[in-house]
């Protein structure tokens, strides 16, 4: 196994002087008969416990394997979006297996005919070790491209100990959040709820988990695939609860102020309240250097806005795997590893902290975080799901989404142009 660590900078200036061609330059033929596959990923921290883990599990694979080869590239996040998208406008000729996301991200390069279908390489032992739901993101007009890793849900994180100083109540309604937040503002420097809309997909965030309590799961799935229009009420009063609860300073006096960084920041120093965001959150807790925070922490979903909801629908679920590049030379080689690598990384997410798994497996109990282990027996009662509307929409689309999202952050928020905004964009993809 090699590992190439690209720069980003390095990343960028290259593929604008080689446009669909920058990719050939990692194109290799092994000499030793070997099989060699070039593998594109996005752990790249050395110090990082899910690149250890990816890496040990690449070398176990050669090590069963001695006919591959596995080269592997890596970039940081907002680079390797840059870079495939660039290989992908081209036949990606440096490129066998990518991580990827789904179904937005990865539809459309299916749709251009990019991606493998993998049905005739996954043997039915494999799809029996996965958990039942789990492929759905994966599966276009019947036919597989992936197995899912891991899956997420967006977590209401709560300071217990802020809460009884406040005497309020962990909230399981809108009502209650209200409250609970009118309570929090009593307590001084204390922010009711951190949101870090700074980050447009943090304002998308909370208003997609108002929309999925309002309208449903089912239902907001259909309208982000374009199947029904972008005109159901629950939508509207979405989005008048989120400016109410921007009006009534329960995230703060101006939640645009701050990113993800600060409002993490926030809630584990003891300075907000609350924090809304996915279930990664806990390896932060976790491993915060104040020692009580983790101790202080209750987990939650989000709360419900109508008696008549269904209990069982969260935001989140299963968005990301290794495909395989349809102009691999060695699509049997990159589908098998494909496969072999992502079951490798999803049986061990929970010991991880990045995700629940999506595999039939029983993980070590001691080796999972506190928070985390808290956050399980949520996950494990929840049925639909809906993933995060910037991976399912468009780029053009999600982008209007999370910017109509910072709008409702303002006093007087216009909610009509917010709804006209998104029928313009929503199902016109």
């Amino acid at each position: 196994m090699k590992r190439k660590i690209l720069a980003a900078l390095l990343s960028a200036v290259m593929c604008v002087g080689l446009l669909a061609g920058c990719g050939a330059e990692n194109t290799k033929e092994s000499g030793d008969g070997k099989v060699t596959l070039d593998v594109w990923d996005i752990w790249t921290d050395p110090s990082s416990s899910l690149t250890t883990a990816f890496e040990d599990a690449v070398a176990q694979y050669e090590e069963e394997h001695p006919d591959i080869n596995i080269e592997l590239h890596g970039l940081d996040t907002d680079a390797y979006k840059t870079k495939m998208s660039t290989e992908f406008a081209g036949k990606a000729e440096g490129i066998d297996v990518f991580y990827y996301w789904a179904p937005g991200m990865i539809r459309k390069l299916i749709e251009a005919d990019k991606v493998l279908p993998i049905d005739e390489y996954v043997t039915d032992e494999q799809l029996d070790r996965v958990k039942e739901g789990r492929t759905q993101s994966f599966e276009f007009d019947g036919k597989l491209y992936g197995l899912p890793i891991d899956s997420y849900m967006v977590i209401l994180f709560c300071n217990q100990e802020l809460f009884d100083q406040a005497g309020a109540k962990i909230p399981t309604t809108y009502e209650e959040l209200l409250e609970a937040g009118k309570k929090l503002q009593q307590l001084d420097g204390v922010t009711p709820l951190a949101l870090g809309a700074k980050d447009g997909w943090l304002a998308g965030t909370l208003y997609e988990s108002l929309a999925m309590r309002e309208v449903g799961a089912e239902k907001v799935n259909q309208v982000l695939l374009g199947e029904e229009p972008f005109d159901d009420p629950g939508f509207t009063s979405a989005a008048e609860k989120m400016n109410e609860l921007y009006e009534n300073g329960i995230l703060g006096e101006n939640p645009l102020e701050d990113g993800e960084a600060e409002a993490n920041a926030k809630f584990l120093g003891g300075r907000a309240a609350m924090r809304l965001t996915g279930s990664w959150f806990a390896a932060d807790i976790d491993s915060s250097e104040d020692s009580t925070i983790a101790d202080n922490v209750v987990v939650t979903t989000f709360p419900m806005t109508r008696s008549d909801g269904a209990t069982t629908d969260y935001s989140g679920g299963a968005n990301s795997s290794f495909f395989v590049n349809k102009s691999t030379e060695h699509p049997k080689e990159a589908a098998e590893f494909a496969a072999y690598i992502t079951e490798a990384m999803g049986s061990q997410a929970p010991e991880l902290g990045s995700g629940f798994t999506s595999w039939n497996v029983d993980n070590d109990e001691s080796k999972i975080s506190p928070t985390f282990a808290k956050m399980i027996p949520l996950f494990d009662e929840v049925e639909n799901g809906v993933l995060a509307w910037d991976t399912v929409l468009d780029a053009n689309p999600a982008a209007t989404h999370q910017e109509e999202c910072q709008t409702l952050l303002a006093d007087s928020a216009d909610v009509d142009a917010f709804i006209q905004g998104h029928q313009e964009v929503i199902g016109k993809q």
